[in-house]
């Protein structure tokens, strides 16, 4: 590669900001004292009440989305109870990857950025773990398992982006990792199973669902309904559209699902 490819491709960036990465890495590695106390609290009580909610989760039984794909108005409200009492931690979490991208785009680097990326980017860790402990424990108040907010969050903004994602948030909107990937293709086989058992079921919609199976035996790496969400999802969702779109925040995807597990002397987001 010559020296101006690589200087070309510093200028594009990468995701949240390559050289916001980069001073994660450092401030990971000198981080110490009370800076590591504080995060190192925050992620152990995301464990702490990641661990109760597998345990109360396991009490509800495995959750199936609904055999019909009308997702119902009673479980769409606490959905949005969830959502909407998340947003502030979330949006803190957010406005620390936005600040990080601007700051990765100042092709100036004038004086000082690299000490205010470095404080920005201290903060990172706490609010993470902020982020997924306070989702736990408002499924575990509301009596939502992490596969169902799972699977809601979902059909509602990364299957289909355009239809509930704001255009202006769009272009920050990123793909889900493999760890979601594999849970959401566990529920669909888990609803695909119990919706051939179902007479109740229309023709059209089980054709549908065995269509789609199909194409996720085909493509190891997709999601159920990826690009195309069905007639039945969408028009349970339809309603909501406003609130779903004011609700959704860029960047911090990765971070409403999963969870935290120790890993060592240190933690992992999985």
């Amino acid at each position: 590669m010559s020296s101006e490819s690589g200087k070309s491709k510093l200028k594009q960036g990468c995701g949240c900001g390559c050289l916001a990465i980069v001073v994660l890495k450092i401030v990971a590695l000198v981080g110490m004292g009370s800076w590591w106390g504080s995060f190192r609290d925050d992620f152990e009580l995301a464990v702490e009440s990641g661990d109760e909610l597998t345990v109360r989760d396991e009490t509800l039984g495995a959750y199936v989305p609904p055999l019909d794909g009308r997702l119902t108005t009673e479980r769409l409200d606490v959905f949005l109870t969830v959502r909407r009492d998340l947003h502030p931690p979330m949006q803190r979490l957010s406005e620390c990857f936005s600040r990080l991208e601007e700051l990765d785009g100042n092709e100036q680097q004038r004086p000082g950025i690299v000490l205010e990326v470095l404080s920005t980017a201290r903060v990172l860790p706490e609010r993470m773990g902020q982020v997924i402990d306070a989702r736990n424990r408002l499924l575990l108040e509301h009596g939502m398992s992490l596969d169902e907010f799972t699977w809601m969050t979902y059909v509602a903004y990364w299957a289909e982006p355009d239809l509930f994602v704001p255009e202006e948030k769009q272009q920050r909107h990123r793909g889900l990792d493999m760890g979601p990937r594999r849970d959401l293709r566990r529920l669909f086989r888990a609803q695909v199973e119990q919706a051939d058992t179902d007479a109740s079921l229309s023709e059209s919609w089980t054709s549908a669902l065995a269509v789609e199976l199909r194409r996720l035996e085909e493509n190891p790496t997709k999601t159920p309904w990826e690009g195309a969400v069905p007639t039945p999802v969408r028009e349970s969702l339809a309603p909501h559209a406003a609130e779903l779109g004011e609700l959704f925040l860029p960047f911090v995807e990765d971070f409403e699902l999963g969870q935290v597990e120790r890993d060592g002397i240190g933690y992992r987001h999985r």
